[in-house]
């Protein structure tokens, strides 16, 4: 690392940079120097006066020593918000930069333009639907229903004319109980991609851990729809009626939801996630 006849503009700040975060830790030149174990007393010397252009290795060791990321040795407040957002967020704990980053990428997908969706009532060709006839329903068709009506006690397999009965390109056994709706969201991406077809069934008995469901709770605001209603993966934390129940997204941009013991009787299990269907 040759030493420079004066300095220049970028060593010159860098230099400032490292001596200011030296000062605030109260460390001589001597023993940062010695305790980075890549550079000199007299080489850090010269780099806090810009006479020197330091190399990454030598860099990281001092970034090291001083608890801080490379990164911070080479932003500058002064230079404006984003060097100042670095500087301000370098004493956080790693879970408050992780609540700030989830709340950065929210608002960057608030600002994003929204793609382009299809028509809601328009299946994919993939879909075929018919006039069912009683002895065909479940058997090789299922209902087609909104989230909403399912989630609000939608009658399956009901002889109501207005019913839409459709053939999912589907190679599972059809059941009583299943229905295809659509998810509307991006809490559960990549695995359902918002606007996907959904195979859902009903009622769902066992275990629910680990499954992904359709459920619905007074106190629950789903964050794309709104409404009481949520697609989410299943956990509970401690025994039934004493734990912790979390309804967890695939999507990390977005906040799990937690129901306490008192909060989970009112937790109705509506149906069960079973196959998503290509656009």
């Amino acid at each position: 690392m040759p030493r420079l006849a004066a300095p220049d503009p970028l060593s010159e700040a860098i230099g400032r940079r490292v001596r200011g975060l030296r000062t605030e830790l109260g460390l001589t030149q001597e023993r940062l120097a010695f305790e980075s174990g890549t550079i000199g007393k007299g080489h850090l010397s010269d780099l806090e006066k810009g006479l020197l252009r330091p190399t990454v290795h030598t860099l990281k060791g001092v970034a090291d020593r001083l608890g801080v990321q490379l990164l911070d040795l080479v932003t500058f407040p002064e230079e404006g918000p984003r060097q100042a957002l670095v500087d301000a967020t370098r004493a956080l704990a790693p879970v408050a930069v992780a609540e700030l980053l989830r709340d950065a990428r929210q608002r960057l997908r608030a600002a994003a333009p929204a793609p382009p969706r299809r028509d809601p009532a328009v299946l994919p060709a993939s879909f075929k639907t018919l006039q069912a006839r009683a002895k065909d329903r479940f058997v090789t068709c299922v209902p087609l229903v909104g989230l909403d009506l399912a989630a609000g006690g939608f009658l399956l397999g009901a002889t109501d004319p207005s019913v839409t009965w459709v053939v999912p390109p589907t190679r599972r056994k059809l059941r009583p109980g299943m229905f295809i709706a659509r998810v509307v969201g991006r809490s559960m991406e990549p695995r359902i991609p918002d606007g996907a077809w959904c195979l859902f069934s009903s009622p769902v008995e066992g275990d629910l851990c680990d499954r992904t469901l359709l459920v619905q709770h007074r106190g629950i605001q789903d964050a794309d729809t709104g409404t009481s209603y949520t697609v989410k993966r299943f956990e509970r934390e401690g025994p039934v009626g004493r734990g912790v129940v979390r309804l967890l997204p695939d999507n990390a941009d977005y906040p799990a939801i937690e129901l306490r013991a008192a909060d989970e009787s009112d937790l109705r299990v509506v149906a069960e996630l079973i196959e998503v269907f290509p656009g």
